[in-house]
């Protein structure tokens, strides 16, 4: 029986690659944190800017309550488009996750057959070292008794 495991190279690559799928689910998990956050920036200068525009509507500034009302509105259809990207993000990311989760399967084959391995190996040795205990006691019952 060999020590070496015959799939450790095996091993290493799909340990490898797990790593990697990792790597980039982090990334984009960090991406995805961003985009929420420019969301969430956005959210709150539409809402300042509704409190400003109410406050030109109460001075009874029309232009201003029109520029304003022009501003939010463009600033809508950016928060639209922040939350058409962070969907298409999170299609990427469920997509990430399937490809992380089936490198995470193929590493936990090779991971079983790899404790198998081990596992034999052990046994293996324990056998040969049984097998080294009775020769030497063997041995030395035959020596006692050509002694005699």
């Amino acid at each position: 029986m060999q020590k070496k495991f015959k799939l450790e190279k095996v091993l290493n690559y799909r340990s490898l690659i797990l790593e990697k799928e990792k790597a980039q689910l982090a990334v984009l998990a960090q991406q995805e944190q961003t985009i929420i956050k420019e969301i969430k920036n956005i959210m709150s200068v539409i809402a300042q800017k509704q409190r400003e525009m109410s406050e030109a509507q109460a001075e009874g500034d029309l232009n201003m309550t029109q520029m304003y009302q022009k501003y939010i509105t463009k600033l809508e259809g950016m928060r639209n488009q922040m939350q058409t990207k962070l969907a298409q993000h999170r299609q990427v990311m469920h997509k990430q996750k399937t490809a992380t989760v089936k490198a995470y399967q193929s590493k936990s084959i090779i991971d079983k057959l790899y404790a198998r391995h081990k596992a034999a190996y052990n046994s293996f040795l324990d056998k040969e070292e049984a097998k080294v205990v009775e020769d030497i006691i063997t041995t030395r019952k035959a020596s006692a008794i050509n002694s005699e």
